[in-house]
C-alpha cells in the first residue's frame, strides 16, 4: 500500500473494509477486481466517489463517440440497425470497462489525493479533517444533475425550447 491503512480509512469513510481488501488485493497482484457498483451505476458511480476528472474524461468520450455515431448514421453509412446495435454494445462496453477498471481508477485517484493532503504539511489533526473532507462519497452533483434536468424539462414544457 503506497499510504497507511489509518489514511486510507480516514480517506474511505463508509465502506473501509471493501475498499482497503481492494487495494491489499492489488498489492498481492491480482490485476482486475469487479465492481458491480461501478457496472451498473456507471458514470453516476464515479460523481458518487469523487472522481470529477475521471468522471469528465469518461464523459467526453462517451460524447465523442455518440457524435461518430451519429454522424455515421446521419450520412448514411451506417443503418438504423447498426446504429441502435452499437447504441447496445458500447453502453455493455462503457459498463463493463467501469466494472472492471472502477476500482482501480479508484485506486489511482484516491492515492493521488492522498499524497496532495500529505503534502500540504497540516497538522495531524488538520490532515484528518482533510481527507475526510476529500475521501468518502457525496450526492450533490446527482442533485444538481436532477435541479438541471427538471430545470430544462420544464423549459421544454414551457415551449422555450422548441427550436432545438
Amino acid at each position: 500500500m503506497k499510504h497507511t491503512e489509518r489514511e486510507y480509512q480516514i480517506f474511505f469513510g463508509d465502506n473501509d473494509d471493501y475498499y482497503l481488501d481492494v487495494i491489499q488485493s492489488y498489492d498481492r497482484g491480482r490485476k482486475l477486481r469487479f465492481n458491480p457498483y461501478a457496472f451498473f451505476l456507471g458514470i453516476f458511480w464515479l460523481l458518487y466517489r469523487k472522481m470529477y476528472l475521471t468522471f469528465t474524461f469518461i464523459v467526453v468520450l462517451i460524447f465523442l463517440q455518440a457524435f461518430i455515431e451519429e454522424t455515421l448514421y446521419e450520412n448514411y453509412l451506417i443503418s438504423y440497425q447498426t446504429y441502435n446495435s452499437l447504441d447496445i454494445i458500447s453502453r455493455l462496453v462503457w459498463a463493463s470497462v467501469l466494472g472492471l477498471f472502477g476500482n482501480k481508477f479508484y485506486q489511482l485517484e484516491v492515492d493521488r489525493k492522498i499524497s496532495r493532503v500529505l503534502n500540504e504539511n497540516l497538522s495531524e489533526q488538520e490532515t484528518k479533517t482533510k481527507l475526510g473532507k476529500v475521501g468518502g462519497t457525496t450526492l450533490i452533483p446527482h442533485l444538481i444533475l436532477v435541479l438541471i434536468i427538471g430545470f430544462l424539462m420544464y423549459l421544454f414544457h414551457q415551449g422555450y425550447l422548441d427550436n432545438y
